[in-house]
C-alpha cells in the first residue's frame, strides 16, 4: 500500500504496488478530482503543492483494511455497482465535503 501526501499531508491510500499507484496518483483526471474535491471548504490540492508517493504506515494501512471490510460488508462485492469498474481501492484520510454547497 502507499499514501499520496500533498505538502507533506497524509491524503489517500491506495491498496497498489508503487508503479500501479503512481500510474493511478499520475492520471490527469485524478489530479483534477483532487483540485475539486474539497476537505473543511478547502480543496484537497491547489496544483501547485508538491504531490509525493511513500509507503503507508501500518496504521494507515490498518484504516485502509477496516474500512473496505466496512464496504465490503455494505455492498456485495461478486457484482461492480452500476457505473462502477473493477480497479484498485483508494481510501481518502481526511474527510471529503459532499459537495452540497456547490462545489
Amino acid at each position: 500500500m502507499y499514501t499520496l501526501e500533498i505538502g507533506r499531508k497524509a491524503v489517500a491510500v491506495i491498496d497498489a504496488d508503487e508503479e500501479q499507484a503512481r500510474a493511478v496518483f499520475d492520471q490527469e483526471a485524478f489530479r483534477n478530482d483532487l483540485r475539486q474535491m474539497t476537505s473543511d471548504g478547502e480543496p484537497l490540492w491547489d496544483g501547485i503543492m508538491p504531490l509525493s508517493l511513500r509507503p503507508a504506515s501500518e496504521e494507515e494501512a490498518e484504516t485502509f483494511d477496516l474500512m473496505m471490510e466496512e464496504d465490503a460488508e455494505a455492498f456485495d462485492e461478486d457484482e461492480p455497482l452500476d457505473g462502477e469498474e473493477e480497479g484498485l481501492d483508494v481510501l481518502f484520510l481526511v474527510p471529503i465535503d459532499d459537495g452540497e454547497d456547490g462545489v
